[in-house]
């Protein structure tokens, strides 16, 4: 097993013992045993076990804080690295003996501070999910592979007389030069809690080539496809190969084979076929962090508004602030009056009228919210505190970073997963040795391990993207509240149309609401033209937008169009026969691709040639029917062929450092028009822009879903704010086919307060969050019977009393991927009461014993379908 690995990926067996916590291992082997146990642990490990397991820790592996350092453990006939959950768990001794002992310790002291790991356990206990999987989460995944542990050793430490005199040596070379007959992890996690010596983890290799491989396609993409489709039963990496080659163009090597899952011997093969070519070109060895800025202007001046919420924050940071220190210093008194003074503490806050440490900032788009940010975290740099900065996604990280990166330099670490595993690992590490105090990322980024953190931001606080569609379903957002509660920080939620969630919680005082009602520039919001889609001739784009962005582009502005649909067409349906291509797999039609003709699922990444002949009449013909953002690119090329289209989506993005390139163009000035999917309508600050436009403005209202309105409302009132955000005005204009829609027309009027209250109504009538709790259930497998006996037989347990089961069904999405799938959602009052049902339900899936069959806990979930 490679030392400094967390997930264990490469050296794990699927075979996972059904014990848990506490559990015996039948596998008992004096590889594993030493002569001195005296601690059992419980180890978390990165498997989906809703448990730890329970280790006996070697006495030379023992020594400083235990909780939180990794360790390498047997699992079945495997090794993998888990994190220490609990110390001195009590073991009968008869089942001690017949305990496994950790292999190794590999950390002197933990990684994550304790209230990180604080935040870890409660992760894992409110969204019951493996913890494990949640330690893992935390951890760059640079941390597994090619990782070694280095060792700074001050002049005093002991064990300055092993390095050979070096003040940073690797650990495995310190462990050759040790005597063999000294406690080495022992001393070493001793000296660490003393401050004698630092540990951290970096990448074994050397910083990358300033050279990298090239591929280039060398002929068009459609004849990629087909000679893809030729090669995909007798050689499927050739064929994979060849479609992501059709869909990216000239890519690196590395990307390449990494988005293909190929290999080098299938690149080798289509080289000799002469479909491609591979080319060296030189590239800087700087980090995503020294990419010029996309914004260096200076700091505007805050008007009345902005300084209200500055305020406020500053206010309550300050009363917080003088409570620990008055408590330190008595503490510092007398620390065996620890319990008295705790009571002190909390009578102390009692007596000052102690205000929630959540704000909600709800500032309408261009407000300035951005600069808020920025002053509050000047604020606390000034006294050496650090901060965490979340973006809902990497396509706003490149933006965020010139931000921030411009205000505070070399003190901003990006920890995203658009960096490779070693620049994360760097990153990380970077922060973890208190080198960079700002750490700006999606939410994983909530669990960053920043020194003396002094507020969390969280920017867009509505996106879904804060919340993790696999497992460990955690919410980036709601983890940042928790985590101010337990640093005891302040934490600012910042929108322009803030979740439903998040608005009650201001309504009952549990969030404290600061507002910036205007717009920074003092230019009044654009006005919004609506467009009935139905009376238009060309229904994809209307004569009045057509107008208004050549109009633009004549005058040098730019324009953003947002249409929230990948590729050409959803639909390829033969004109002979009627048949719809679907995706074998998924059981869903399958989306036409205009570039390389291709027919690809989004769901599973299944493709095929769009160009074969129709299955069921061999018909050569197709209707490509419905709207898709390739379909308004080719429309924009043929009838404005003046004007410049950056594309910007899934499609375009799905390469290293992407989003960087073509939100630099567009600032540059390299293109008239924006054109993507919900990607372009967030966050983004382009004072050229002064036409903001949306295709299709109903496409994602009658999804199966209660937030469907509330997504497509902040979708167009996201949208509709990168207009006019400099110095000229902005006009919007919004296509769709149901004009009299109150939600489109709310959104049109920007009336966000009008929308909410009648979201908030509705939700109370149908009892859906967040007027009450919800989970849901997932059950999925191969074999459709299996699953829908496990989803119904689970459902038959005994409920607590006030909670209410909507299922078993088919999910809205059946089949995914080749696995059917069957869902039901538990409603309750309280969290309590959902996890006491949870609990029990668990217990009847297990005792099924469908081996086959997959039962999976989404707790407050985002998404129904």
């Amino acid at each position: 097993m490679e030392q400094g690995s967390f997930s264990g990926h490469a050296t794990v067996t699927n075979s996972l013992p059904d014990e848990g916590k506490g559990s015996i291992p039948t596998m008992a082997s004096s590889l594993y045993r030493h002569a001195t146990v005296t601690t059992a642990i419980a180890v978390a490990i990165p498997r989906p076990i809703a448990k730890t397991y329970t280790y006996l820790l070697p006495e030379n592996m023992q020594g400083g804080t235990l909780e939180g350092c990794r360790v390498v453990v047997p699992l079945g006939g495997s090794r993998v690295v888990g994190v220490i959950w609990e110390t001195d768990i009590e073991v009968p001794e008869k089942l001690k003996k017949k305990l496994k002992d950790v292999i190794q310790r590999l950390d002197s002291k933990p990684l994550l501070s304790k209230n990180v790991l604080k935040l870890l356990k409660w992760t894992a206990d409110y969204y019951m999910t493996p913890p494990g999987m949640v330690a893992a989460a935390a951890f760059p995944p640079g941390m597994h592979g090619n990782a070694v542990k280095v060792i700074q050793i001050r002049n005093e430490s002991t064990i300055r007389q092993y390095s050979g005199q070096r003040k940073t040596i690797e650990y495995n070379l310190l462990k050759t030069l040790a005597p063999d007959n000294i406690p080495l992890d022992s001393i070493l996690a001793q000296e660490a809690e003393k401050g004698l010596i630092k540990t951290w983890w970096q990448p074994k290799k050397l910083p990358p080539p300033r050279q990298i491989s090239i591929i280039e396609p060398l002929v068009p993409p459609e004849e990629l496809t087909s000679a893809g489709h030729s090669l995909k039963k007798r050689a499927p990496k050739q064929a994979a190969l060849l479609l992501t080659l059709a869909l990216t163009g000239a890519i690196p090597k590395t990307e390449l084979l990494i988005a293909a899952r190929s290999n080098r011997n299938s690149l080798e093969r289509l080289r000799q076929l002469r479909l491609i070519r591979e080319t060296i070109k030189k590239v800087p060895r700087d980090p995503m962090l020294n990419t010029p800025n996309l914004e260096n202007k200076p700091a505007p001046n805050l008007n009345k508004h902005q300084t209200e919420a500055i305020e406020k924050v500053t206010a309550v940071t300050k009363a917080t602030s003088e409570i620990k220190a008055e408590t330190a210093a008595e503490t510092n008194k007398d620390k065996n009056k620890k319990d008295k003074e705790d009571k002190k503490d909390n009578g102390r806050e009692k007596e000052k009228g102690k205000e929630p440490k959540t704000f909600l900032l709800h500032g309408v788009t261009g407000s300035g919210k951005t600069e808020v940010y920025l002053k509050l975290i000047e604020k606390q740099a000034k006294q050496n505190k650090g901060a965490i900065v979340l973006v809902p996604e990497i396509s706003l990280t490149p933006l965020a970073v010139s931000r921030f990166n411009n205000r505070f330099p070399k003190k901003v670490a990006v920890l995203h997963s658009g960096l490779s595993k070693g620049e994360r690992l760097d990153a990380w590490s970077m922060v973890q040795r208190g080198e960079r105090s700002i750490v700006i990322g999606p939410r994983s980024a909530v669990f960053a391990p920043v020194k003396n953190l002094g507020i969390i931001v969280v920017d867009e606080e509505h996106d879904d993207s804060y919340k993790q569609g696999s497992m460990p379903h955690y919410n980036g957002r709601d983890l940042a509240v928790v985590r101010g509660s337990i640093e005891n920080i302040p934490v600012i939620l910042g929108s322009a149309s803030p979740s439903a969630e998040s608005w009650q919680n201001a309504q009952h005082n549990r969030y404290t609401l600061l507002t910036l009602p205007d717009r920074a520039t003092k230019r009044e919001l654009p006005k919004i033209t609506l467009i009935d889609s139905n009376k238009e001739k060309f229904t994809l784009l209307s004569q009045q937008l057509l107008a208004a962005i050549g109009k633009r582009t004549a005058a040098g502005e730019q324009s953003i169009i947002l249409i929230n649909r990948r590729g050409h067409s959803p639909i390829q349906m033969c004109f002979a026969c009627g048949h719809v291509e679907k995706c074998p797999a998924c059981d869903i039609s399958m989306t036409y691709h205009r570039h390389g003709e291709v027919l690809r699922c989004h769901h599973c990444g299944h493709w095929k040639s769009a160009k074969t002949r129709c299955p069921q009449c061999s018909g050569e013909e197709y209707k490509r029917q419905g709207p898709g953002i390739q379909k308004v690119q080719d429309a924009l090329k043929e009838l404005l062929p003046q004007t410049r289209v950056i594309r910007m989506d899934a499609d375009t993005t799905g390469i290293k450092s992407a989003h960087w390139k073509i939100i630099r163009q567009f600032t540059n000035g390299e293109g008239d028009v924006l054109l993507g999917t919900q990607m372009v309508a967030k966050g983004h600050d382009f004072p050229n822009v002064t036409l903001a436009a949306v295709i299709g403005a109903e496409m994602g209202l009658y999804m199966p879903d209660f937030r469907a309105q509330e997504r497509t409302f902040n979708l167009l009132l996201q949208v509709a704010g990168r207009a006019g955000r400099g110095e000229k005005p902005g006009e919007v204009i919004i296509q769709t086919t149901d004009p009299d829609n109150p939600i489109i027309q709310l959104a049109c009027k920007h009336d966000y307060k009008a929308f909410i209250t009648q979201e908030l109504d509705m939700r109370k009538t149908l009892s859906n969050p967040p007027t009450t709790r919800m989970i849901r259930l997932l059950w999925s497998g191969k074999d459709q019977g299996k699953v829908k006996k496990a989803a119904d037989l689970t459902c038959k347990t005994p409920l607590p009393q006030n909670c209410t089961l909507l299922g078993p069904s088919e999910a809205a999405m059946a089949k995914i991927a080749d696995k059917y799938r069957y869902s039901a959602l538990l409603k309750a009052p309280g969290h309590a009461t959902l996890k006491a049902a949870v609990a029990t339900m668990r217990k009847t899936f297990n005792e099924l014993k469908q081996t086959t069959v997959r039962m999976d806990v989404d707790v407050d979930p985002r998404n129904l379908m």
